[in-house]
């Protein structure tokens, strides 16, 4: 179907993208679409001709270099030339005196934390939500339903105790390793408190303790008996989860039934990976969805099959 435009001050304006303006980016703000697109057309035509003569430019440098490789192609490249033609043409500019940058406003967690950063196509409601959400994931499910963990394959959708019993061993190993106890495995402990603010670490009636102290940040529920106790390295945080109801403590001496932790700090929802967006409607289905993730009331309804 040919898609209908509309004129708007200097700009000519897909009409489902002007109604998706007007009828849900600026509903409850207390800018009118007037207002809206005046400033939208200001910026494009201070920007444009900009863009086009960056573009020019990028343009002129692909064909120089396209140009060279041609009438070299029957030569091996010699680095030092091919480096002195890219200089010329400004393609590469020679290295200067050094220097010093600083930065400000940035997010201090952003610019603190050593975590993953995911990347998502904002045209797919699902991943866009499942991304924002990843954030804090169990570690049980997650490696329960990955590769990592090594088990023969019984080809049934039911829980398999065998798989649940390597996962468990895998996340005793994983403490072991980034929240050692002094002393202790963490395979064998059979319970956690929290006393006077420090955390308690214990085998039967025998009380330990973490070897960095630090490491511990705090808990849930009551202190002595916690519905789940909070740990950190390297400002990513842990939370281990105490439930003796719930199906994955059964055979947990000390009721841990699940590990969450904090995997990407960060997302970038997309628009240049939503490939598929090429008019429109596929636009503003990738608008629609970046909305509904700042409103926090975007939604995905699939079937899963069986």
């Amino acid at each position: 179907m040919r898609e209908q435009y509309i004129k708007i001050h200097n700009l000519s304006v897909a009409k489902e993208l002007a109604d998706f303006v007007k009828n849900e980016l600026l509903l409850d703000t207390n800018v009118s679409p007037d207002e809206f697109w005046k400033g939208f057309d200001k910026v494009v035509h201070e920007l444009a001709p900009k863009n086009k003569k960056l573009l020019e430019i990028r343009e002129t440098l692909q064909q120089e270099i396209d140009l060279w490789h041609k009438k070299n192609r029957d030569h091996k490249i010699d680095y030092n030339k091919y480096k002195n033609f890219l200089e010329e043409i400004g393609y590469l500019k020679k290295e200067g005196e050094d220097f010093k940058i600083a930065t400000k406003n940035l997010d201090e967690e952003i610019s603190n934390i050593a975590g993953p950063q995911l990347v998502v196509p904002i045209m797919n409601s699902r991943y866009s939500l499942n991304a924002a959400n990843a954030r804090w994931v169990s570690l049980y499910d997650s490696l329960y339903g990955s590769n990592i963990i090594e088990s023969e394959e019984s080809g049934s959708e039911k829980y398999d105790p065998l798989r649940g019993q390597e996962v468990i061993k895998y996340t005793r190993n994983f403490l072991n390793k980034y929240f050692p106890i002094n002393d202790l495995d963490w395979k064998d402990i059979t319970g956690l408190a929290v006393n006077n603010k420090k955390l308690s670490i214990y085998k039967e009636n025998k009380e330990y303790n973490l070897s960095d102290l630090e490491k511990f940040i705090g808990h849930r529920g009551n202190a002595a008996k916690p519905n789940a106790i909070i740990l950190k390295n390297n400002n990513l945080h842990l939370e281990i989860i105490i439930n003796p109801r719930a199906f994955s403590a059964a055979r947990d001496a000390a009721s841990i039934s699940d590990i969450i932790i904090e995997s990407a700090v960060s997302t970038i929802c997309d628009h240049e990976d939503s490939v598929a967006a090429v008019d429109a409607e596929d636009k503003v289905t990738c608008y629609r969805n970046w909305l509904g993730l700042m409103k926090g009331n975007l939604k995905s309804i699939f079937e899963k099959k069986r």
